[in-house]
Formats: C-alpha cells, structure tokens, sequence
C-alpha cells in the first residue's frame, strides 16, 4: 500500500474575492487544486490559475451536481476533498486535514468516508449552525453526486465506513443577507422545476418544504413535509426525521400546539432517540410552561448514551451540555434554583468556554435579584469573540434592575443590532420601557415588535392592554394601585427573562 493522493476539487462562479482565503495553507497538502468555473463575469479563473489551480469551465445549468461531476472527472487523485469558495479552514483545523491526509493509503479493500462538521456562520447575528458533511473519499468511477440543488454523494452498493473527524470547515456564505436571500430564490426556483418533472421525490419535497419553512410560508412548508414523509413509511430516507422536526416546528408557529406535539410523538415512535425530535419537544412543553413534563423527556434523553442517540446530519459538538443547559433552565424555571445553578456550573467545570452555560448561569443570577454577582458574568462574556451578544443582554438587565434605563437602552441596542430577531433581547426591551413607565409610545412599540417575533408571548400581549389604556388616558406615569393600570401590575416587578427563549432547532445544509 502506498500514500493517497488527494485531489481538491472546487466549483466556482464570480468568487475571485474568496479564493486566496479558501485556499490559505491547502496547496501543500493536496497533491492537485480543481476549479471548474461556470461562468465567472469577473477574474475566477485568473485567480485560481495563479494560486495553482487546474482551471476547466463548465456552463452553468441550473444543476449543481452536474458541475461537481464535472469537477470529479478531471481529478487524478485517489481521493476527493471537496470546498466551496466561501468555506475556510483555519489553521488548527489545517493541521488536522494534512495528519488525517498522512494517514491515507490505496488499500482497494477500505473504502472510508470521511465526515467533518461544517459551521455555517450566522444569519443575522443568529447563533451559528453547524451539520456533518461527507468532505473526503475514495475517488471511484461508481461513485457521483446526485440533486440540482443540495446536492450530495451516492456511493452505490460499495460498502463504505463512514469515519467522524474533528475537523471543522467554516462556511461563510450565509453572512451577507442579500447574498443569502438571492441564493434562496435560486435553489427555490431550481426546486419547483424538479417537483414539476419528479412529485415524488422525497429530497426534493424535504428541501422544497425547508424553503418554505425559512420563507414563513408555514401551510406550505407542511404541506411538503408531510408528502415526503408519508413516502418514507419504512423511515429509510435521512431526511424524514428533519422532515418531522421541522412539520412540527411549521405547525407550532401557527399555533396549532396539539398537532405539533403529536407530529413530534409521531416522530420519536418512528425513529426512537432521535436527539433532535426529543430536545424540540422539550423546548415546546417548556415554552408551554409544562415543566416537569420537559424535565422527565430531557432526563430520559441524557441516560442514554451518546453514541446510541441518533442525530442525522447535525453537528453534535457540545450537544450533550446543550441538553444539561436546558436541564438547567427547566430546573431555574421550578424554582429549584440550587440544582440549576449546580448543572450550569458542572457543564463550565468541563468546558469553561461554553457560553450558553455562562448565559444561563447570568440568567439566573437576574431572576434572583442578584445584578452584583451577574456582573462578572456579563464582564466574561465581554471577553468571549462570539459572546457580544449574551453579554449586552446581562448588562441591559443589570441596568435595568438599578433603574440606569439609558445604559439599558445602549446595551439592548446592541444586542438587537447583533440579534434583530431574538425573542429574549426583545423581552428585555420592551420590559424596560414598561417599567421606566415614561415614554407609553417606545413601549408600545417595543412590545408590538417582541409579539412580531413571538405572536404567543402571552405576558407582553397582556401589558399591551395596559399600554392601550395607558395611551388612551395621556398620562405619563404608572402606579401599581392607579385606575390606569387595569392588571394590577406592579411595573418594577415585571420579570427580565423569557421563558422559552432560544430554544428553537435550527438546521441547515
């Protein structure tokens, strides 16, 4: 057996920006660079020529595997490593790659595949999400990508061994929104021409119903889950589980919850230990206020062993202490504030960087009245690159507590200009106006927007009556016993969390 030879293999289109920082520290480490450019108006080609690229154009027709075919069929290596021009590895993970390239051998009796996660950076400032992909394999004539648009490999009848690395590639092509929204309309568009030729193809109709999803097009976006679905009776496709997931996500936003929870009950007997079904049943029963329920469901979920917990194409890296998050939030949510102090920090004790622990940890510290000992948490999170956000809503809400109502509008400011459509920074606002009870029009405002985000928040809809009335009678101020205040709130004692914020499943491909 001798050394493999990797070939990189790359399609392009109008990304002379991207490819020197795609390519950072990868020409050393593969034996050939393939770019098949499908009709770049700017200099693609030139630049990939210059940084060692073999350069072949192909026309663009609509068919993405088309073109990553083509890129395969001019590659000599005996393996395949596949990029796109906004994918970047940085250099810890460079460093992974050419071990893991130093390991390859021509033996025509393994056929490994190789799995590496894949973070897409955020959308809008919304957390990151991350998916496995198959990145490397044997270059073999049996083998070819498949789709038009999400486009995957098929590797036949040959019996592959799928190995999972801790190689993580950063994609970075979500970033931009109008760049983002353009590459949606054209996939949606490639799409519906396939379901015009194949109604009956399950990917499709998963992906075309993820469209829709993402679109706030929820009736639609059931409607294609549920044909994928019931195609999959025997639950062999890899995308009935998401298909399930995200049906029941579409009918909670529409607020048809008993149909959600069946859809994920549904799911969970078909596909048992499904991670991602049971978790998303967690978040809706805790956003419903059913507790014990969460707790009982998430409890089973950690007992069983990672490894036997089926997760799809999801990246799993500190999912496990997500879940013992979400245990500590269902437990602060009790009252039982010791135990969910106790999780959070026994999750930081093993990954003292996990800034969701440190978040809830502030979280908590808030709900108890306790702004002194939440202070160095927010000063934490300050120092984190991706903790801006978490870090602005702790010190909004400390400066709310100490009635400092214009640091909290600085700092909740900046949190929304991170995160525009986060339910929890939206709370935060909105509580603010309400209970420096000076400007009824900003809290109007501020509060139309959180039910803008979140229709079902059932405390901001019932301040809003107050703030009506408020409105109605011209009056500046507010006092718990005044006429006025037709709920008889105290507005200093408005809660500053959100129950059931963040706990939606986000996924991407």
């Amino acid at each position: 057996m001798t050394r493999a030879t990797v070939s990189l293999c790359m399609i392009a289109r109008d990304e002379e920006k991207n490819l020197a920082q795609c390519l950072k520290g990868l020409a050393g480490l593969v034996s050939e660079i393939i770019v098949v450019d499908t009709g770049s108006k700017d200099d693609t080609r030139q630049v990939a020529a210059g940084l060692g690229a073999k350069v072949f154009e192909f026309p663009w027709i609509d068919d993405f595997s088309a073109a990553r075919n083509e890129s395969w069929r001019h590659a000599s290596g005996d393996f395949i490593f596949w990029l796109d021009a906004d994918d970047r590895i940085d250099d810890v993970n460079l460093k992974r790659l050419g071990e893991l390239f130093a390991t390859l051998t021509t033996d025509p009796s393994q056929i490994p595949v190789y799995v590496m996660s894949c973070i897409s950076s955020s959308r809008s400032g919304e957390s990151d999400v991350g998916v496995s992909h198959t990145r490397l394999f044997p270059n073999r004539p049996a083998f070819r990508w498949v789709g038009r648009v999400h486009e995957r490999v098929e590797f036949g009848e040959a019996a592959v061994h799928y190995v999972h690395t801790k190689i993580v590639i950063r994609h970075e092509g979500y970033e931009d929104a109008d760049q983002l929204a353009r590459k949606k309309f054209r996939s949606k568009r490639i799409l519906e021409q396939e379901y015009v030729a194949n109604p009956d193809d399950v990917w499709n109709l998963f992906y075309l119903g993820r469209e829709h999803h993402w679109q706030g097009n929820m009736s639609e976006a059931i409607r294609f889950f549920q044909r994928s679905i019931r195609l999959d009776p025997l639950n062999r496709h890899p995308t009935t589980p998401f298909a399930l997931l995200l049906a029941a996500e579409s009918l909670k936003k529409l607020n048809r919850k008993d149909e959600a929870l069946r859809t994920l009950d549904e799911g969970l007997s078909r596909i048992p230990d499904f991670g991602p079904l049971a978790f998303t049943k967690v978040c809706m029963l805790r956003e419903w206020r059913r507790f014990a329920e969460a707790e009982q469901i998430l409890r089973r979920l950690l007992a069983v062993p990672l490894h036997q917990v089926k997760q799809g194409a999801m990246w799993v890296d500190l999912q496990r202490e997500r879940w013992r998050v979400m245990l500590g939030h269902l437990l602060h949510d009790q009252g039982r504030f010791s135990e969910a102090r106790a999780e959070c920090r026994q999750v930081l004790n093993e990954h003292p960087d996990f800034i969701e622990a440190w978040f809830a940890l502030g979280q908590l510290e808030i709900d108890l009245g306790k702004p002194r000992d939440a202070e160095p948490i927010a000063r934490k999170l300050m120092a984190f690159p991706n903790g801006g956000f978490e870090s602005a809503v702790l010190w909004s809400q400390i400066a709310v507590i100490d009635c400092k109502f214009d640091d909290a509008r600085h700092w909740i400011s900046r949190a929304l200009a991170i995160r525009p459509n986060d339910v929890l920074a939206h709370t935060v606002r909105s509580v603010l106006y309400f209970r420096e009870g000076l400007d009824w029009e900003q809290c109007r405002q501020a509060h139309e927007a959180l039910l803008s985000v979140d229709p079902n928040h059932h405390e901001a809809r019932q301040r809003l009556q107050q703030i009506h009335a408020r409105l109605a009678s011209r009056k500046p101020a507010m006092s718990v016993n005044e006429p006025g205040n037709v709920l008889g709130v105290d507005p200093s004692r408005v809660p500053l969390s959100n129950l059931g914020a963040g706990c939606g499943l986000a996924f991407s491909c």
